[in-house]
């Protein structure tokens, strides 16, 4: 390990997520909050991983180069994609990744980290193509709605919330006598944070390809885990609007998703690191 390349990317990465997290504090909206922050945290544990297991090299100077261009037009599709229509308004987290991603790459290309580029490209590569393909699997996703509302009626029955349900409409009075009316849709159940688990769990395979079977095991239970933690953040937010006012819809809504899901992140693969489910990568 080079302990200057690994001073680098702690240093990178302590900067990159305080930048993310007042992002999306200061943000007005949360579209996929959980998906990119998710992609931002696995791509981090890649970096200090590469960090700790390669040396620095000297890059080639047409590499340097190109690798500088592409930062460049990462930073600027940050900008316009919304004006060419890729992205949609308003200006959201996923936009911003851009620009981090542009500029780390920019940044860590002037200073010779070659161990430390390729991660950053990820964010770079997810982000278009949710930006491109992002209605797509909202449709794969639809058939999930029914099943989700069922359950969350359920949750909500037993927290003491009886709701009035027609098709996936759930509507109640809070207890200050204010209607609440939510339409329970594909983006409601869950699918932007498996698909961000199943992100970190390609990126872990990747990382460590030698897993042991009890850590299989783990990952493929950590899926219905993410879909049960996400029908309790949405009854958790229907609770909390119910004895509060809803006013407070918006906000709970915009951040409690991926409050819970990152901390989910955490604790998860806090534990699968420490019961050692896999084998190291030979150097």
């Amino acid at each position: 390990m080079a302990p200057e390349l690994y001073t680098l990317a702690k240093k990178w990465f302590a900067s990159a997520i305080a930048v993310l997290i007042a992002a999306v504090l200061l943000s007005k909206t949360s579209y996929m909050t959980d998906l990119f922050f998710a992609l931002w945290m696995m791509t981090g544990v890649v970096v200090l991983y590469r960090a700790k297991m390669m040396e620095k090299e000297k890059l080639p100077s047409r590499l340097k180069k190109a690798l500088i261009v592409l930062g460049l037009s990462s930073c600027a599709m940050s900008f316009v994609n919304i004006p060419l229509g890729i992205g949609r308004p308003p200006y959201s987290l996923d936009d911003f990744s851009l620009l981090v991603a542009g500029a780390s790459l920019i940044a860590l290309t002037l200073l010779d980290a070659s161990p430390l580029i390729p991660p950053i490209v990820i964010p770079i590569v997810v982000v278009l193509g949710y930006q491109v393909f992002g209605s797509t699997p909202s449709l794969w996703f639809k058939p999930l709605v029914a099943p989700t509302v069922a359950l969350l009626t359920m949750f909500l029955h037993a927290v003491g919330l009886n709701p009035m349900v027609e098709s996936n409409i759930m509507s109640y009075l809070t207890t200050k006598g204010e209607p609440v009316r939510i339409a329970i849709v594909a983006d409601c159940t869950g699918i932007w944070s498996l698909i961000a688990y199943g992100v970190s769990v390609v990126m872990v395979l990747v990382l460590l390809p030698r897993i042991k079977s009890r850590g299989y095991l783990l990952i493929a239970a950590g899926f219905p885990i993410t879909y049960v933690l996400n029908l309790l953040r949405v009854t958790l937010i229907m609770l909390l609007v119910y004895h509060l006012d809803v006013s407070w819809l918006q906000t709970l809504h915009m951040h409690m998703g991926w409050v819970i899901f990152s901390a989910w992140m955490i604790v998860f693969w806090y534990v699968f690191f420490s019961m050692r489910l896999y084998e190291k990568r030979k150097k």
